[in-house]
């Protein structure tokens, strides 16, 4: 009997529990990148939001805020390069909806 809990706790933590916890620390990350950048700190803006994308790389929205990142830090090269994989990524989900 302890070893089918074992194993039931194990597969929900798996399934359920360890991504609500990825997530949160995405949105935590996100969050306080989002706030670095509102208080125009862009370098530690842009820190958060790499280690953020770095986490989720599917998420358009990082790839959006990392474009703006480095528009507001001069880097136009880079600022294009996150705003065109921002489009795609959001192309794909759309296509995967």
């Amino acid at each position: 009997m302890n070893k089918k809990l074992i194993t039931l706790f194990c597969i929900f933590s798996i399934f359920f529990i360890i991504p609500y916890v990825c997530a949160e620390s995405v949105r935590s990350k996100a969050n306080k990148a989002i706030a670095a950048y509102k208080g125009k700190k862009y370098q530690k803006a842009l820190s958060g939001f790499i280690d953020a994308q770095i986490e989720a790389p599917q998420q358009a929205q990082l790839g959006y805020n990392l474009g703006n990142t480095y528009y507001r830090l001069g880097q136009y090269d880079k600022a294009a390069q996150s705003f065109l994989n921002s489009v795609t990524l959001a192309e794909d989900n759309i296509k995967l909806k």
